[in-house]
């Protein structure tokens, strides 16, 4: 027996709803008076829409790709960046690496004989003594050594880099199996046989009896010229580019055995490359995802088939990414290869807006027969779901632009910035073309992209109800009864709202998020610059045999002294340079004291000068010498020569297993130097700035989605009129992001960066899986149950085309060759089947359970559409006086 209404209801229900109402009731008016507007001047609507797109999109003649890492990945305010900043003002000049890898395969040993030595020698004169490679331009560029030759380490050392002597040497093996041997070619001073030979093998005595590698490596200047966000080194790229193709067309001597090089150059260029080949997936994309929208669009009816509306949804899509990146080339946001993946979110985010504003359109069907008030009440009804929607996503995207990391904080403006541009034009240029659709219906003429292609022949139909694959008649209704609808609002909910049902859903949500718990706990943070080179390049295979024969590539470091009193402090500098080298962190034999040679050489010089000056043009002197040539990069004196303003230090890091131990080892250094604050002592590596954005990710990572859930709590508040629904939301989307963390570890990705843009994405994503079901049940009647079936029935088919979009739309990113889009892909499909799941599974159960017992619904015998009955009567919007029915969890039934 129903119970007599309440009367008094909490007063924080009271307020809601009334707020709720308030915003609802002007979004229904608001909705209605732009579908008919909109229905009544379809033509201008698409020519100013287009217009606006037109002249928005003047914006990309400013793009400009911002490719600088330390621009993208760290902060630019961090330690590092002030280092950098000190190292650019002091000694301006970097370096880069210039390599060459000579390999054999198994069946290769370079000790039979001395023809893989020769091609070294063949290949050392060419490039360095006989002007063949980019015309000597080397010795221009390269560091000078101790020896007064560029800076070098190869097996030639051994001979002095002098064929001759390598010739007269008889025992050339044993020469070759020394260890420990001093090398002035070498900015170390020492030759160390790991960094020149590669897969080797000693007998007892200590000789070499097979070697498999050699690696020769020059090290050059880098003098970067910045020209807006680029920056490049011509002539560095000059000489790379003619090393790397004399090393590609060298004719070697041993069978089975090929030079490779690796050049910053190269490096850069198959980066770019790898992004230029995957931006043509974004073409496939859409080529897929609108043959996806036109399937989901179309009927087997002859009339009611929309399947062009998918051209028109995925087109609007598309003016809206050219609107939206526009705006934000124009305002100075920079673009990323990062940002690129801004398009693939639109292609998935896009089209669900659509599918709404359609299911709205056929929930009406011929009750109106008025083209203009029904697109009217179509917008009305829609709405108020699909704003929820948008403004959540919108807003939690520029939450989480308060990041201090660049590259997270543009993704995020250019992702906010075109979900509004998609939003405004579904609901302004896509309505436009429904009008024409539906004109073409009240016409009675077929449509042209009828599943049967002789029908699309007919002009007009006889009777309004024929089929286009039967003879048999068909309704709007029948036309609507797709196996999927079925699959989605009736077979669905009778298996998930059974008890059975339920406790499986709720066991596998457990399941689910202690499985994500372990992977988060196990989680390592990582990040290596080298993920961005697909295995197939040739630079790829240059970083494949330096890891599998050299053990990798040592990360260079310098230490730094400031602008101090140097000749009352000299005696601090060798106990800084002990200090370096005690560092467990530091590879010792790497570090070269300038101090200490110069101490050494000139018979201590500097600890025997009577005064500051002697002091300071005792060091002058060794620097402009030709044995002291070697440190005249590494120290800065001041323009009148009368004191040095800072010194250089440089070392190299031992090889480290993961991104946490590179943050420690960045740490270690740090404190080493900090630990001589009378000499301004510093530690920076270029690596530092990438380091620094790496440490602070999961913190980052924290902040926004905390805000980002913050902001979703809020708005689904006010549209939802409910606190426990919010609170169902918020943690159904919570789960969501709990699960994706935790199986990224499953699929063997780390924390860093890219994975943080996707975790914040996923909010976005989940958001429209999981309020447009709670809406949906907030505005149905009956128990619990009843209303969680409705929820599906209502907006659950829109709610998987939708999920479904967004997995079409990101296949083709699984041939992707690029790190970023690879894991891209790999998380949108955790985000869609977890989101799906969370959203039309999950959520209905715990909405059966312990859903809010408000219901904001109109009862049918009013209105057949949601909370328009004031509306539609063309009366002001009465909040207050709305229907409104309290359903216990009983069953019975409140009316108030």
């Amino acid at each position: 027996m129903e119970e007599r209404p309440k009367t008094n209801t909490p007063a924080d229900e009271r307020y809601l709803k009334r707020l709720s109402d308030s915003v609802n009731g002007g979004l229904e008016r608001f909705y209605r008076d732009l579908g008919e507007r909109v229905a009544e001047k379809p033509k201008l609507t698409i020519f100013f829409i287009l217009l606006l797109t037109g002249l928005l999109g003047l914006g990309w003649l400013r793009l400009e790709v911002e490719e600088r890492g330390d621009r993208l990945y760290t902060s630019q305010n961090s330690e590092a960046q002030d280092d950098r900043d000190f190292v650019d003002d002091n000694f301006g000049a970097s370096v880069r690496f210039v390599t060459m890898f000579y390999t054999g395969d198994s069946s290769v040993n370079f000790l039979d004989s001395r023809a893989a030595i020769l091609d070294m020698f063949d290949f050392y004169e060419d490039v360095e003594l006989n002007d063949v490679v980019d015309n000597g331009d080397l010795r221009d560029l390269c560091i000078i050594s101790e020896s007064g030759e560029c800076a070098k380490e190869s097996v030639l050392a051994f001979w002095q880099y002098n064929r001759t002597t390598f010739l007269e040497d008889d025992d050339w093996v044993v020469t070759m199996s020394q260890v420990d041997q001093e090398d002035p070619f070498a900015l170390s001073g020492q030759l160390e046989v790991d960094n020149v030979m590669g897969t080797f093998e000693r007998d007892e005595t200590g000789n070499l009896t097979s070697v498999r590698a050699f690696r020769f490596e020059w090290t050059i200047e880098e003098n970067l010229v910045t020209d807006g966000r680029e920056e490049s080194d011509p002539e560095a790229e000059d000489f790379e580019e003619d090393f790397h193709d004399y090393t590609k067309d060298f004719d070697e001597s041993v069978d089975n055995a090929a030079m490779t090089s690796l050049t910053t150059w190269r490096y850069d260029q198959v980066i770019s490359e790898t992004f230029a080949n995957d931006g043509q997936l974004t073409a496939i994309a859409y080529v897929i995802l609108t043959i996806y929208a036109c399937i989901v669009m179309s009927s087997r009816s002859k009339l009611y088939s929309r399947s062009v509306l998918g051209l028109a949804a995925v087109f609007t899509v598309g003016c809206s990414v050219v609107s939206g990146f526009g705006l934000c080339f124009a305002i100075g946001i920079p673009f990323s290869l990062v940002v690129n993946s801004v398009i693939f979110v639109m292609l998935g985010l896009g089209v669900d807006d659509a599918f709404v504003i359609l299911d709205a359109l056929t929930d009406i069907g011929d009750t109106e027969t008025v083209i203009k008030t029904k697109l009217g009440r179509t917008l009305a009804r829609a709405g108020a779901s699909i704003t929820l929607t948008s403004v959540t996503d919108c807003v939690a995207f520029l939450a989480g632009a308060s990041t201090i990391i660049p590259a997270l904080q543009a993704f995020c403006f250019f992702a906010a910035v075109t979900i509004f541009f998609d939003f405004f034009y579904q609901v302004t240029l896509f309505v436009a073309f429904v009008r024409f659709e539906e004109d073409r219906i009240a016409r009675s003429q077929a449509a042209c992209t009828c599943c049967c292609a002789p029908f699309c022949m007919d002009k007009t139909i006889v009777e309004s109800d024929a089929a286009c694959c039967t003879t048999s008649p068909m309704t709007q209704a029948e036309a609507r009864d797709t196996f999927m609808r079925r699959c989605v609002t009736n077979y669905l909910p009778d298996v998930i709202l059974t008890t059975p049902g339920r406790i499986v859903v709720l066991l596998s949500v457990v399941a689910i998020l202690v499985s994500g718990g372990i992977g988060i706990d196990a989680l390592e943070l990582d990040f290596n610059i080298d993920w961005f080179i697909p295995d197939n390049t040739d630079v790829g295979r240059a970083l494949d045999i330096q890891e599998d024969f050299f053990a990798g590539q040592q990360t260079p470091v310098s230490f730094y002294t400031g602008s101090v009193d140097y000749f009352a402090l000299q005696g601090r500098l060798p106990v800084f340079c002990d200090a370096i080298r005690d560092n467990d962190d530091v590879d010792d034999l790497s570090v070269s004291c300038w101090y200490e040679e110069f101490e050494e050489d000139t018979g201590n010089a500097g600890s025997n000068a009577a005064t500051e000056e002697d002091f300071y043009e005792a060091v002058l002197t060794y620097v402009n010498s030709e044995q002291g040539s070697r440190f005249e990069d590494f120290i800065r004196f001041s323009d009148d020569n009368s004191t040095i303003l800072a010194t250089r230090i440089p070392a190299e890091l031992v090889d480290t297993d993961s991104g946490d131990e590179d943050i420690e080892q960045m740490d270690s250094v740090r404190d080493t130097a900090d630990d001589f604050p009378e000499l301004e002592a510093r530690a920076y590596a270029t690596s530092f700035l990438f380091l620094e954005g790496l440490a602070i990710v999961y913190e980052e990572t924290i902040r926004n989605v905390l805000l980002a859930l913050a902001v979703v709590f809020l708005v689904s508040l006010v549209f939802l009129a409910d606190i426990s629904a919010a609170v169902i939301v918020l943690l159904n989307i919570s789960a969501v992001d709990v699960a994706l963390l935790g199986y990224i570890h499953w699929l063997g990705m780390h924390m860093n960066t890219v994975i943080a843009i996707n975790v914040l994405l996923a909010i976005g994503l989940t958001v429209d899986y999981s309020a447009h079901i709670a809406h949906a049940y907030m505005h149905s009647a009956g128990t619990r149950p009843e209303r969680a079936k409705k929820a599906l029935g209502h907006i659950g088919v829109s709610v998987v085309n939708g999920g479904i979009t967004t997995f079409v739309a990101t296949l083709p990113l699984a041939f992707a060759q690029s790190y970023v889009f690879q894991v891209f892909f790999r998380c949108f499909v955790l985000i869609v089947l977890f989101g799906l799941y969370f959203g039309v599974v999950v959520l209905p159960v715990v909405l059966s359970l312990v859903g809010p017992s408000v219901s904001y619904a109109v009862p049918e015998k009013e209105d057949e559409t949601l909370a328009l009955s004031s509306v539609e009567a063309g009366g002001e919007h009465q909040p207050l006086r709305t229907t409104t029915k309290v359903v216990s969890p009983d069953g019975t039934v409140d009316g108030a």
